[in-house]
């Protein structure tokens, strides 16, 4: 790290690739060219982040970026974190804690959505999108589903991905009987058969507060 020099926080071009790593702050070499043709230090006056946050910021050349991530970054910038791991036992718990506190559910009540061997990537992200504008609060993949945290899924949900909670389950059925059994979720299925019930003829107030919407496959 001696040809190193601590710099604040900003997207700044680097040419020569990736070069060094210290906890939360971004590095680059420190000589005349590094920093858009100026001077590393005429940057020392910007704002830097105090203590050591839970993240590494690396500054790395276009190319450099673009070889990691095996096609052309055109963005700037990339992520790597730990995917969650949410499963029944998580869900269990979710609505315990919901059920133990009135005030958390409100008059709004508990909003699920259930998806059921969704294949395609980009359409799963653009759920979860709309599924955060809808208010839903949780999830729930069948074990057959595509993967809500591939590249293309997590971009297609505009960053929502990272708001709503994302459950899989080993059974979906049997965790929807669960839901009811235990917690009065009820389970409304989009479907196309020719003797559903119109969700417009419904009698009013007749879907319960806490609903599970449930969704199937292309």
């Amino acid at each position: 790290l001696a040809d190193i020099e601590k710099v604040s926080l900003f997207p700044m071009k680097d040419d020569s690739g990736i070069d060094s790593i210290t906890d939360g702050t971004a590095v680059l070499p420190a000589n005349e060219d590094s920093v858009s043709g100026e001077s590393a230090t005429s940057h020392q006056d910007l704002p830097t982040l105090e203590g050591t946050p839970p993240f590494h910021i690396i500054i790395g050349s276009e190319d450099a970026l673009s070889s990691i991530a095996g096609f052309h970054i055109a963005r700037g910038a990339m992520a790597c974190g730990v995917v969650p791991q949410l499963d029944e036992t998580w869900l269990n718990d979710f609505f315990q804690k919901r059920e133990s506190s009135s005030a958390s559910i409100g008059k709004s009540g508990t909003r699920v959505l259930a998806l059921d061997r969704i294949s395609d990537t980009a359409n799963l992200g653009s759920i979860i999108r709309c599924a955060a504008a809808f208010g839903v609060d949780v999830i729930v993949l069948s074990q057959d589903s595509c993967d809500a945290w591939y590249r293309r899924s997590v971009r297609c949900s505009m960053g929502y991905i990272f708001s709503v909670p994302i459950v899989r389950v080993a059974n979906l059925a049997s965790t929807l009987g669960d839901l009811n059994d235990r917690y009065g979720i009820s389970s409304y299925a989009a479907v196309i058969d020719s003797d559903a019930m119109i969700l417009s003829k419904m009698p009013n107030n007749s879907i319960s507060r806490s609903w599970c919407c449930v969704m199937g496959n292309e």
